[in-house]
């Protein structure tokens, strides 16, 4: 089916955007599968498996895994609400829309809040943080890996790094809602205390399960808080499932897990170093391709996420005609947010992604911008590139 038959039957297009991510056949073939109940033999086995793997993901030997239903959202939440009391004083670090918003919510959770703020299109730097944790003690320190507004990824082993020298005892809790699955991230090796994800991003799963690896100070944390005012958000609640699946709290997302488990098969069968580099060939072929049409890369050198690409566009361009086009040829990619409505496009290569589904996304926006006159420079610039690489598109 051609794209303009696409358009006009109203029929599935491909989801390019920053999360929800377009769904591998296998995980879908596992959504599918008849619900089980949540003791049943089979489904125990799978969130067994899942919650294995999801801390192996992340080599993260003593952790504690929590899946629940809810969104990336719920799991920032959760993170903070887990490991410190109200008035505790606590740093943001922040490079975009999603840093703001974990200060949103340590002030809503009545946290003492300072911020570090990195410039736009900038991620956070270890200088700005040393600079930062030498005026004052904090409890934590919370980090966005990548930044979906933005585009922007923190260097996680370095800025770590700082903190645990300035101050040892702060707990290092990591937003990853657009990285775990797609970006590297060594939990015990690098000093991280708590990530927490997403499905619906580099996991390759539809929306609707919020993921958390709790490692051995942020349960200790918990521990020493003596309630927190939270009945479902209260991991604690969640434990004797968490470790052992044969049980009962609240209803799990039960397809959604089985799912889970199936996405995360996928994960380690590919290889989780071999799928790293596959986000950061892909985001490489991508931005060439659209370079060739006059975009630029929003976030500065060296601060570009491999999980999505936040451009800018030609000069001329009107966004909302450009993100309509795209619609039309079948494309569906996400304008800016925040301060960056309308002056940038965000797309999202992450999950499953290869280099077909890139060079739809190229040939697509090829016959938005220079219709008739098109001459497929930058497809060609594509499939150089993939070739290059010893990829071809399947």
């Amino acid at each position: 089916m051609t794209t303009s038959e696409t358009q006009e039957a109203g029929g599935e297009r491909l989801l390019m955007i920053p999360g929800p991510v377009p769904v591998a056949e296998s995980i879908r073939e596992a959504l599918a599968q008849p619900t089980l109940g949540h003791r049943d033999p089979q489904f125990v086995a799978h969130f067994r498996s899942a919650l294995q793997k999801l801390v192996q993901l992340v080599d993260a030997a003593d952790a504690l895994p929590v899946v629940v239903p809810g969104s990336g959202t719920l799991a920032m939440e959760m993170a903070l609400l887990n490991t410190l009391p109200v008035q505790a004083p606590i740093l943001i670090a922040t490079q975009g829309v999603f840093g703001d918003r974990m200060r949103q919510i340590a002030d809503t959770l009545g946290l003492e809040t300072d911020e570090v703020r990195a410039e736009m299109g900038q991620a956070v730097t270890p200088e700005q943080l040393q600079a930062a944790l030498q005026q004052r003690r904090y409890d934590a320190v919370t980090l966005t890996h990548v930044d979906t507004s933005t585009g922007t990824m923190v260097d996680l082993r370095a800025v770590a790094g700082v903190i645990k020298a300035q101050q040892p005892e702060a707990l290092i809790l990591v937003d990853s809602v657009c990285a775990t699955g797609g970006v590297p991230e060594y939990m015990d090796a690098w000093g991280l205390d708590l990530i927490l994800t997403g499905s619906q991003k580099a996991l390759g799963l539809p929306p609707g399960l919020a993921l958390l690896i709790v490692g051995a100070r942020a349960q200790a944390a918990r521990r020493a808080l003596p309630r927190v005012p939270s009945y479902y958000g209260d991991w604690e609640r969640w434990r004797p499932i968490m470790e052992n699946p044969d049980g009962y709290f609240a209803t799990p997302a039960t397809n959604m897990v089985v799912a889970l488990d199936q996405a995360l098969a996928m994960i380690f069968k590919e290889g989780p170093e071999t799928r790293f580099a596959r986000h950061e060939a892909m985001a490489l072929v991508l931005r060439r391709g659209l370079a060739e049409l006059g975009f630029e890369a929003y976030p500065a050198l060296g601060h570009q996420a491999p999980t999505l690409s936040v451009l800018r566009y030609p000069a001329g361009v009107d966004a909302a005609s450009f993100l309509r086009g795209m619609y039309n040829q079948g494309i569906v990619i996400a304008d800016g947010i925040g301060q960056l409505a309308g002056k940038v496009c965000r797309i999202g290569h992450m999950g499953n992604i290869g280099p077909r589904e890139v060079l739809q996304v190229v040939e697509a926006a090829e016959r938005v911008l220079v219709r008739e006159q098109s001459n497929g420079k930058a497809r060609g610039v594509v499939l150089a590139v993939l070739k290059d690489m010893g990829l071809n598109v399947t």
